[in-house]
């Protein structure tokens, strides 16, 4: 599908969200920088955004931790569309919070029966200092990379990874019941079905996406590290040999029955099921080598920012609108060469959010609206010389 237009946030309004007490701002449609001194909250308005197209806070796992100080609520509001500055229609997306309701998610006034419905509607992909840690942590992370990117494009997927992490609970406890006896081995054949049908599902969204995601961040990498080094991405399942990707869902299935079979006595002493694609990792690679133990810093971080690239066009081919980019004071960690590769990269088209404490680093920014944030307001001002 080829992207026909950009999304745009026209407007975002906070109420007791982080260091927000109140706020109502306008953005412009193309490279929107963010800034002022550390703490600030220019962060938190990009955490907005993100938990707005992700349902969740890519910062913390705890909703608590989101409420001003002092409140037990809060409410994120954003007003967008595809090219709304032109006059086409808009959409409201809502999420409030309440400590003894939890989240809950409108869109144009309706509420969404779930919080994963969020998905899919205000496209984002979300970049921060922190997520150097996709590379040099455990798979989790990376795993975590893949189920985002698929769940914005593809509702069949969302449902798939909902209904497979629901099954194999079920499947671990049912197992650590097994263990200590206050229940038959018998039980655990209720699981197999919906782990086999949805874990195959998984699998095949996930080898698919990363065949279609590797030209896409090696070309990003090219660009921004000007051609230093060749960046690589495998899928890895964690599924044995002879697991390779075959394009056919069936085979994953049979894969995966049999994996859950060969390891049955291994998980009944575990109490945990030891194969599937919970246990999956996307490798990252240097020239040949994975990048996570032989890549500088610099070089991490680049490939990170190459993902997040790729994470945007393979959005923008699938739903056929461009997603928004959500950049954290990133330049400050980068040598002049890639700092150079990075502006380009960042006036490539669609709408933009960055953040820097030093706008004197975005000299030559053609276009970018500069915004000043301090004290819980956000100014728009003019692009700074």
């Amino acid at each position: 599908m080829n992207p026909s237009g950009a999304l745009a946030v026209q407007t975002l309004s906070l109420r007791d969200f982080r260091s927000y007490t109140r706020l109502e701002c306008a953005f412009a449609p193309g490279l929107n920088v963010l800034h002022g001194p550390n703490g600030a909250g220019k962060t938190n308005l990009l955490e907005a955004l993100a938990l707005l197209a992700l349902g969740r806070s890519p910062r913390t796992s705890r909703d608590a931790d989101l409420v001003r100080s002092g409140q037990s609520t809060f409410a994120i509001r954003v007003r967008f569309g595809v090219d709304p500055a032109a006059g086409q229609a808009t959409t409201t997306l809502e999420v409030t919070y309440g400590e003894h309701r939890g989240k809950r998610a409108r869109l144009d006034g309706q509420v969404l029966p779930r919080m994963v419905d969020v998905y899919g509607h205000l496209l984002a992909v979300y970049f921060a200092p922190d997520d150097l840690w996709l590379l040099k942590g455990g798979p989790a992370g990376r795993r975590q990379l893949l189920d985002r990117l698929l769940a914005q494009c593809s509702p069949l997927y969302a449902d798939s990874i909902f209904r497979y992490r629901h099954a194999l609970a079920q499947r671990n406890q049912t197992l650590r019941d097994v263990r200590t006896r206050r229940a038959g081995a018998s039980l655990l054949a209720i699981w197999e079905p919906q782990l086999v049908q949805y874990g195959a599902e998984v699998l095949r969204y996930r080898a698919s996406a990363v065949a279609e995601l590797e030209p896409l961040a090696a070309a990003a990498y090219h660009r921004l590290a000007a051609g230093a080094e060749e960046l690589q991405i495998r899928y890895r399942p964690a599924l044995g040999a002879g697991d390779g990707w075959t394009g056919d869902e069936t085979a994953w299935a049979d894969h995966l029955r049999e994996a859950f079979r060969e390891h049955l006595q291994a998980d009944l002493a575990t109490g945990m099921t030891g194969r599937g694609p919970h246990r999956d990792d996307l490798e990252v690679l240097l020239e040949g080598a994975p990048a996570r133990v032989y890549g500088s810093q610099g070089q991490q971080r680049t490939a990170i920012l190459a993902l997040k690239f790729a994470e945007r066009e393979y959005l923008a081919l699938r739903t056929g609108r461009r997603p928004l980019l959500l950049v954290d004071d990133v330049f400050s960690e980068l040598d002049e060469p890639r700092r150079r590769g990075l502006q380009e990269r960042l006036q490539g088209g669609g709408q933009v959010f960055l953040t820097t404490a030093d706008p004197r680093q975005l000299q030559g920014m053609v276009g970018a609206s500069f915004f000043r944030v301090l004290q819980g307001s956000v100014v728009p001002e003019e692009p700074h010389a």
